[in-house]
């Protein structure tokens, strides 16, 4: 029988050299090596591609809860504003309460007085610097401090019994000592 592919019309491939080898060896090699680089590069991507999506669904959780305490806020602002709540009026006033309460009235002391200690408390306030449009709370101690020390003192206001009913017996009692 005649050798495989004698007449089979197929060429056999001849036996390579050993430096057709050597070259096969170093190309493959060479590929291999760009193969491993490009499977590290992917492998860096996608971890970086990860803690991307990490930080974006952090970020978009962040964002739903900062949207969900702004509208907390705007409902809590727009109830203020049409419940009434404690914005003064265009020309600068403290608008009254609703309702038939009145704290002249309740101090039992005449129309004149009481404008009197409005403009003591009003001057009073503006020697301590404190900041009319700004809610109590949020005053400076320190000055909150120095108008209660001014309302404190003895004043003709003492016998009407504005300083004795609001700020203690003791101003009071001082003033009487001294007149």
């Amino acid at each position: 029988m005649p050798a495989a592919g004698a007449n089979s019309g197929v060429p056999t491939p001849k036996p390579a050299t050993k430096a057709q080898l050597e070259q096969e060896l170093a190309r493959l090699q060479a590929s291999m090596a760009t193969v491993r680089l490009g499977e590290k590069a992917l492998r860096r991507s996608s971890i970086q591609q990860e803690k991307a999506l990490t930080e974006l669904s952090n970020a978009t959780n962040r964002v739903q809860e900062l949207e969900a305490a702004n509208a907390t806020l705007i409902a809590s602002a727009q109830a203020t504003q049409h419940g009434g709540g404690s914005e003064n009026s265009a020309d600068g006033t403290i608008p009254p309460p609703s309702g038939r309460y009145s704290i002249r009235t309740e101090m039992d002391i005449s129309k004149e007085q009481y404008k009197s200690i409005q403009r003591t408390i009003r001057e009073l306030v503006a020697r301590a610097a404190l900041d009319w449009t700004e809610d109590y709370r949020r005053q400076d101690p320190a000055k909150l401090t120095k108008f209660y020390k001014a309302v404190s003192t003895p004043s003709p206001m003492s016998s009407d019994g504005f300083v004795v009913t609001y700020c203690g017996p003791h101003p009071y009692i001082r003033c009487v000592r001294t007149h």
